[in-house]
């Protein structure tokens, strides 16, 4: 197995990667604008698509403070291939970027609840504080559990409410 980074995906990774959408991200957002992360990173098996993540740096405010952070969302592993640790490796892997690839010493995703074990397991925590985000008409109070990995732990300590300065993800 080999992750690589793309742009884009083709339309039979997309198939492959995605034919299940419907069951897995519809629930996440109902009447919510979302925003496209342009960082595709998939890992292969025979140059086979058989997990995904996609990221990109976002802002993050808080006490008046902006920070970059890694959007992390598209988290997904082929049905057939699940169970062998390959979501954990990629999360790994954009893990290893932070600082050097990536412009930001913090991840962020939002997921839903059944998940936070699973995101906890890759050193992610839920972030207890208030998460609002951008919208057209606004700033929307976050409906999701938000999850944070954090190089070095302790970033985001306190409860004061954190305003991420765009679209979810």
């Amino acid at each position: 197995m080999k992750i690589v980074h793309k742009s884009k995906l083709t339309s039979r990774e997309v198939d492959r990667l995605f034919r299940w959408r419907e069951h897995v991200f519809s629930p996440l957002a109902p009447g919510i604008e979302m925003s496209a992360l342009t960082h595709h990173y998939v890992m292969l098996d025979d140059d086979e698509a058989v997990a995904h993540a996609q990221c990109e740096v976002r802002v993050l405010e808080r006490q008046g403070k902006r920070r970059p952070i890694l959007g992390i969302g598209a988290v997904v592993v082929r049905p057939e291939y699940q169970g062998k640790k390959l979501g954990h490796e990629l999360l790994k892997h954009l893990h290893g970027l932070l600082g050097s690839s990536f412009d930001a010493q913090a991840a962020w995703l939002f997921c839903m609840p059944e998940l936070i074990r699973y995101y906890e397991l890759s050193g992610y925590r839920e972030v207890k504080s208030p998460v609002c985000f951008e919208q057209s008409t606004g700033l929307v109070l976050c409906p999701w559990v938000s999850m944070i990995y954090e190089r070095p732990p302790g970033l985001f300590e306190d409860n004061s409410e954190i305003i991420i300065r765009s679209k979810p993800w």
